[in-house]
């Protein structure tokens, strides 16, 4: 079964980390960790993510305050095993979707997994009750050799739309 590590970076951010923990801990698929990288947070961050009460979340602070990049790769360093994903703190995994990149892991001979983003504004943002959440509603997927699309990519040449996967 595959194992998927999800990281989520945050500073100072508790306010909306707790829904994008919420979206990881309810995935209908078993073998999953999540691990907060708190780029010293002086907030609850830390508060948030105990109240979960979750095995699968581990929490690790970088003990000062460091770039952002620092922060990734600090949580990076971390990582034991298996598929790796990067989420934003104030950002969320659709319902399924861990169970659903699996079957493709599992019957496709993959290296790297892109796809398209939704994305969601914050009712802060909108300066309405309600936030905004844009779903791209393109379905099934494209195997592409990667050292020929990244260069296409890199040197301007191409996009890559939609689900990608990179063998």
């Amino acid at each position: 079964m595959v194992k998927f590590t999800i990281i989520i970076p945050t500073r100072e951010r508790c306010d909306v980390l707790k829904s994008s923990l919420k979206t990881c801990t309810t995935q209908d698929y078993d073998n999953f960790e999540i691990i907060v990288s708190d780029n010293f947070s002086q907030d609850k961050t830390k508060e948030v993510v105990e109240s979960f009460r979750d095995d699968r979340i581990r929490y690790i602070n970088t003990g000062k305050r460091v770039s952002m990049t620092d922060n990734w790769e600090f949580a990076l360093s971390h990582v034991t095993e298996g598929w790796v994903t990067i989420l934003g703190d104030d950002d969320g995994l659709l319902p399924g979707s861990l169970k659903k990149v699996a079957g493709i892991i599992n019957s496709i001979d993959v290296q790297a997994i892109r796809s398209s983003v939704c994305s969601f504004t914050w009712p802060s943002l909108t300066g309405k009750e309600f936030g905004r959440l844009e779903v791209p509603l393109k379905s099934g997927h494209e195997v592409r050799k990667a050292k020929i699309w990244l260069s296409k990519v890199l040197n301007g040449r191409a996009q890559l739309p939609g689900f990608t996967y990179v063998i």
